[in-house]
């Protein structure tokens, strides 16, 4: 039986975790807007994205098998830290020597050594933070994220506003936020007494591997995503193009504090009752209650858009707008595939995930090609856009073969062509007109809910 109490309190801590470190996110955009110039805006964001898609490889995709081994109870929780951390230690050191090189050998390369401890203390935020959560300490993850996100404020406050560090600043801010969680975990959850030498477990460390190694390719295909429209755009365009879509595409995040909160709950609930008897009636449920929460969000994101740019935002952005809306929908698109990307980690198919993102990531990066030469920054949004979709029919096609559920489609495809027509009017007309749509949007779905049931929603 499913335990909902269970999960209701972990969609709570993951709310509180989520919003409070998006909020103050979103919150510091204006600062970044006034404070940095639109081609600073644009290196910075070329810089955070380059972490992410390094991670990855520093990590070697090990917290993946942690949480999972964590939260199936395939080992103690000694042996499975270790047998992660140890090695990660070690790919650290290697690191090191590595960017030690490309600062020799590099030296009109900026921030080598800031986007290092970048990297290493967001690396190991994130293997604590899988820890907590595989041992069922959600309430732990939350109370972290809200240190690094009031930290993160503090910090770009002092660095950024009173030292006018610039980038530096706000790279600088994001290590100290990183550390001072570490630190909170590191102590509260008891890591400090578990991660031991003689622990480490050679022949669990291969089976975590297996299952972690795909997923290395698969993290990074995600962020060739971004980071390739934003090398792209940085080519055939320049900075101040590259600041324009990075902003474009904070607006389109927002949607993402949505998805990360109700993935997180799903992550964990998907793979602790894989093998219960009523999974899949539970799945289906999960998925259809998914689908609505993310569509109207998105329903909602694109009426206000131009509200937020015109209020918020310096006038340097104001184009940015005009390609926002479309990234919304890749938004959707994008973390429609990353729900479904879940059951390859549940039944073990990683290699599938792998697959499936670097044929969207190769079908990216031809897109933007094509398109950036000839229509500009429009170019890379409409690569963005189809390659998501790509990404999500192929992953949608494939968990029918993988979990026999009906998974709500009809709903799914309904919901896209409302979507659709949102964008439109959301374009053409004034906001009040626009606004209709989203809140007619629920009331007919709730209707629909009530009337139908489960029948074929």
């Amino acid at each position: 039986m499913f335990n909902l109490n269970e999960t209701s309190r972990n969609t709570v801590y993951f709310t509180i975790s989520t919003f409070g470190s998006k909020a103050i996110s979103f919150a510091l955009l204006p600062l970044y807007s006034y404070k940095l110039s639109v081609g600073e805006f644009g290196e910075l964001d070329l810089l955070l994205t380059m972490s992410m898609l390094l991670m990855p490889m520093m990590t070697l995709s090990l917290f993946e098998a942690v949480q999972k081994y964590l939260l199936s109870k395939e080992a103690g929780h000694s042996e499975i830290m270790s047998t992660a951390i140890i090695p990660f230690l070690g790919v650290c050191v290697v690191f090191f020597f590595l960017f030690f090189l490309v600062d020799i050998y590099f030296p009109n390369i900026n921030y080598v050594y800031y986007l290092l401890l970048l990297l290493v203390s967001s690396s190991i935020f994130e293997f604590f933070s899988r820890y907590v959560k595989g041992i069922d300490r959600v309430f732990s993850f939350a109370i972290a994220s809200l240190i690094f996100s009031f930290t993160l404020l503090i910090y770009n406050l002092l660095f950024l506003y009173l030292l006018d560090f610039n980038v530096k600043g706000v790279v600088l801010s994001y290590i100290l936020a990183y550390s001072t969680s570490i630190i909170y975990l590191y102590i509260s959850s008891g890591i400090n007494k578990i991660i031991r030498l003689d622990c480490v477990n050679f022949s669990l460390f291969k089976r975590m591997l297996l299952l972690s190694s795909p997923l290395i390719l698969n993290t990074m295909m995600w962020w060739v995503f971004d980071v390739s429209d934003r090398w792209l755009i940085l080519y055939f365009l320049d900075k101040q193009a590259v600041g324009i879509y990075s902003m474009a595409c904070k607006i389109a995040g927002l949607l993402l504090i949505i998805h990360t909160i109700i993935f997180q709950t799903w992550q964990v609930f998907a793979i602790k009752n894989y093998r219960s008897s009523n999974s899949k009636e539970g799945y289906d449920k999960f998925t259809k209650f998914y689908f609505l929460i993310i569509f109207i969000s998105a329903s909602f994101l694109m009426s206000i858009s131009g509200l937020i740019f015109d209020y918020l935002f310096s006038s340097s952005y104001v184009d940015s707008w005009v390609v926002s809306n479309y990234l919304i929908i890749g938004s959707v698109f994008f973390s429609i595939s990353s729900y479904f990307g879940v059951y390859y980690v549940v039944v073990g198919k990683t290699k599938r995930a792998l697959s499936t993102s670097m044929l969207a990531a190769i079908l990216n990066i031809f897109l933007n090609l094509v398109f950036i030469p000839k229509i500009g920054l429009k170019g890379a949004v409409i690569a963005t856009v189809i390659s998501n979709l790509f990404l999500m029919a192929v992953r949608a096609k494939d968990t029918k073969k993988l979990i026999s559920t009906e998974h709500g489609y009809y709903l799914l495809t309904t919901l896209i062509l409302c979507l659709l027509v949102q964008l439109y009017l959301s374009t053409a007309f004034p906001i009040y007109i626009s606004l209709i749509i989203p809140f007619s949007l629920i009331f007919c779905l709730i209707m629909a809910w009530r009337s139908k049931g489960n029948s074929r929603i």
